[in-house]
C-alpha cells in the first residue's frame, strides 16, 4: 500500500496531511482534524510503536469525514465520533476493496 497523500482535494478545498508524532502522542490521539487551517495531523508512532500503514488510511479517513461533515452543513454531527468513525471505515472499505488503494 503506498504512502498516504500530502494534500488531498475535497469539497474545493485543499487539505494538507501532516504527520506529527509528537502532537499526536501527547494528545493520546492517532490523528485529528483542524478544519480552521485545512489540516489533519496523523500519526506514524504511538506509544512508541509504529502504526501501520493501513490504520493510518484509517485514521485519515475518519478524520476526512469530520471534514466533510463540516463542510456539508452538518456542524450537529461532525464531532460525532461513532458516527464519524463508521461512515470513515465504510468510506476507507470502500476505496480500499473497490479503487485499487489496497492492490
Amino acid at each position: 500500500m503506498k504512502a498516504l497523500p500530502k494534500k488531498i482535494r475535497l469539497l474545493n478545498q485543499e487539505i494538507s496531511i501532516v504527520f506529527d508524532n509528537d502532537y499526536c502522542n501527547n494528545k493520546d490521539v492517532l490523528g485529528e482534524s483542524d478544519i480552521n487551517h485545512n489540516e489533519i495531523k496523523i500519526c506514524s508512532k504511538f506509544d512508541g510503536g509504529n502504526i501501520p500503514i493501513e490504520r493510518q488510511y484509517h485514521t485519515l479517513f475518519h478524520e476526512l469525514t469530520h471534514f466533510m461533515l463540516f463542510m456539508t452543513g452538518h456542524q450537529d454531527m461532525y464531532k460525532d465520533e461513532i458516527l464519524t468513525d463508521n461512515l470513515g471505515t465504510a468510506l476507507y472499505d470502500l476505496v480500499l476493496n473497490n479503487f485499487g488503494l489496497g492492490h
